[in-house]
């Protein structure tokens, strides 16, 4: 009987230490790459290469033509990378103007229009979102006491 009880033992053990082996944990899910990261989004559209949408956020704006357009300052935190965008609400601009964002490396992106032709938004290309950046816009007609001064931008951040 002892020699039954030791067999079993063994068994047991065996089984246990078969079980605790099989018994692996999910390999850890990564992360995808960025199409592009820091300094290699410098000159590249936002929305084809992936970092905008669910990858942004607006880290902050003002508004220009009493309100008819909306400067923001756009910011992924995967690409790691800042871009402007000029939101058109509910008519068009009367004038034209310019807007761009930059950082504190002098990398910069342009966007200029004669008048925007419809609602929406439009948007420069990144530049490195490393530095410190800003958003500004210069615009051709002024509505005094409704802009920051020409040009106008953002603070850094």
């Amino acid at each position: 009987m002892r020699i039954h009880i030791q067999a079993l033992l063994t068994t047991a053990a065996l089984a246990l230490a078969t079980a605790g082996s099989a018994m692996v944990a999910p390999a850890a899910h990564a992360d995808p790459t960025p199409p592009c990261y820091g300094a290699s989004c410098n000159g590249k559209d936002p929305e084809s290469m992936g970092c905008a949408g669910s990858n942004a956020f607006t880290v902050t704006s003002f508004n220009i033509d009493y309100g008819v357009v909306t400067i923001s300052l756009r910011y992924s935190d995967w690409c790691h990378a800042n871009w402007a965008v000029a939101t058109v609400h509910n008519q068009l601009p009367a004038d034209g103007g310019e807007f761009w964002v930059q950082n504190q490396n002098g990398n910069s992106a342009y966007y200029g229009f004669d008048t925007l032709s419809d609602y929406g938004n439009y948007w420069t290309d990144m530049v490195n979102g490393v530095p410190l950046a800003r958003a500004c816009v210069t615009d051709d007609v002024s509505f005094p006491g409704t802009e920051p001064p020409d040009p106008g931008c953002t603070g850094w951040r």
